[in-house]
């Protein structure tokens, strides 16, 4: 029996076939959330996990990860790999890179990375995933996108990958971040018939 305490969610989700829960903490304490079959980390082409929500999984994760990920570094633009963990709780660590040869990003270079982390999850027998929140990341700097654009875009893709995912953790490490997600889960709630799953048709995504 773990002898950590309960964490509450600050916001949940449940819409067929997919769980969702939004843990407001800081990215320190990422090994308080239940735990998962994979921790996404959002990266480039070289793996490296020396700054902002990617620190956090580092510093508390497995001695010399970083190391091993350089190693199969460069990782391709829209490519995933995993690597097995102990000290977080998930089985294992799946880099993906988001950016392009240019080391740019948009809707579609996102959202086939997040796609590729699913599918290797998925073929490491994987069904759950735990991810921070990337706003301060996508932000670095200079403000590029709302909190409300990101989390539309987490669980748009989210819902477009449900054939690999059944449940999710997110931690939101500020409170504008987990109000964005109570908003979409609250307008989801009122229209739960547009995401319905059908048979041989491609899962729908969010309307925004």
């Amino acid at each position: 029996m773990s002898l950590l305490p309960f964490l509450f969610p600050a916001a949940k989700l449940d819409i067929d076939g997919l769980y969702v829960k939004v843990f407001h903490l800081s990215g320190w304490c990422l090994r308080e959330v239940p735990r998962s079959d994979a921790f996404l980390v959002f990266s480039d082409s070289t793996g490296w996990m020396g700054h902002g929500t990617s620190k956090y999984i580092k510093d508390k994760s497995d001695y010399r990860l970083d190391d091993h990920i350089r190693e199969h570094a460069p990782i391709p633009p829209g490519k995933a790999v995993a690597f097995p963990v102990k000290r977080i709780p998930a089985r294992n660590l799946i880099v993906t890179n988001i950016f392009d040869e240019q080391k740019l990003t948009n809707l579609d270079q996102f959202q086939t990375a997040f796609g590729a982390a699913l599918k290797k999850n998925h073929r490491l027998d994987g069904w759950s995933i735990t991810l921070i929140d990337p706003t301060d990341d996508l932000n670095y700097q200079e403000m590029r996108m709302a909190p409300e654009r990101v989390a539309c875009v987490i669980i748009d893709s989210m819902l477009r990958n449900r054939k690999w995912l059944t449940k999710a953790n997110i931690i939101a490490t500020n409170k504008t971040s987990v109000d964005a997600y109570r908003a979409i889960f609250d307008r989801m709630r009122e229209d739960q018939w547009k995401y319905v799953r059908y048979a041989g048709e491609p899962d729908p995504g969010l309307d925004y």
